[in-house]
């Protein structure tokens, strides 16, 4: 939709990115359309409930361009620095494939479109394999959840199953 667009799609992406985080949290575009948003003195739990605040944002969100209305939709990826021995670039990276791993397991992207392929010719030949599959991810999604594995990794251990 050219450079018009795109220049207003990322302005609404920053005004939801504003809105959602405190004063002191820093908030800077990376490149392309990816942010990163750094958290002073922030746990996991906080994090993970900043980013179901963008989700709900986004979800909400209406976007129209020359009368039509464009979904907003967004991949988040994060991670913690627990200590002062981490590396702000291990952190970084970590973030980063958070990010691609959830675009995995929610967008309908050309890799999940082949994963889902090879499922289903495993679901025509062996139908008792679905029945497996939806057991061992319900199994290692207890399991998880027992153990109180943050969102994210239960994320994870689904895409795993």
């Amino acid at each position: 939709m050219g450079h018009k667009a795109g220049d207003m799609l990322l302005k609404t992406a920053a005004d939801i990115l504003r809105k959602c985080f405190r004063s002191q949290d820093i908030i800077a575009r990376i490149g392309g359309d990816e942010f990163a948003v750094i958290l002073p003195n922030t746990g996991i739990d906080v994090v993970e409930k900043a980013t179901e605040r963008i989700r709900k944002m986004v979800e909400d969100s209406k976007f129209t361009f020359e009368k039509d209305n464009i979904a907003l939709s967004v991949s988040i990826g994060y991670a913690v620095k627990n200590n002062s021995f981490d590396k702000i670039e291990e952190v970084f990276k970590e973030a980063d494939n958070n990010m691609y791993r959830e675009k995995l397991f929610h967008k309908r992207s050309s890799y999940r479109k082949v994963l889902d392929s090879i499922l289903k010719i495993f679901e025509v030949r062996q139908p008792a394999l679905k029945r497996h599959q939806n057991m061992v991810k319900e199994l290692l999604v207890s399991f998880a959840e027992y153990l109180k594995l943050s969102k994210n990794r239960i994320r994870n251990l689904e895409l795993l199953a």
